[in-house]
């Protein structure tokens, strides 16, 4: 992987940390909503471990956690989790079209990357988008 990649992954991922370190100090949240932000920096402590030792066995099994955590945000009952999942989905794909490949992989590598994870972020994004502007009009 390189350098240029490492450094935007560790940086969204940083941020993506911030986030969610606010979001526990400020919000009451239900027990679904806990375990999915303590999962999620489970993820990540994981995932920096695996960047800075190049554990590519590991950066694979994290890999489908990019997803998974994002689908299960749609059953959150916090606005500020599905917003994130939301925007992380939009900023990956728009990596995608920018990078032409998923940064997570090596460039000769189309994990995570396709045609069909392609048209799944394209509909399950909306959704999501959808499933925010109800709570926020609840």
């Amino acid at each position: 992987m390189d350098n240029a990649s490492k450094q935007k992954l560790y940086a969204i991922t940083f941020i993506l940390d911030l986030f969610l370190f606010w979001l526990l100090y400020n919000n009451k949240l239900v027990k679904f909503d806990l375990l999915w932000c303590i999962s999620v920096i489970v993820c990540h402590i994981l995932f920096y471990f695996s960047l800075l030792y190049y554990n590519k066995y590991l950066i694979d099994k994290l890999h489908a956690f990019v997803f998974i955590l994002p689908v299960l945000s749609f059953f959150s009952t916090n606005i500020y989790i599905k917003i994130c999942s939301c925007l992380l989905l939009i900023l990956i794909q728009i990596l995608w079209i920018n990078e032409k490949r998923c940064i997570l992989n090596e460039k000769n590598e189309d994990w995570g990357y396709g045609d069909q994870i392609g048209y799944f972020s394209v509909v399950f994004t909306p959704m999501l988008a959808m499933n925010i502007g109800y709570l926020f009009h609840k």
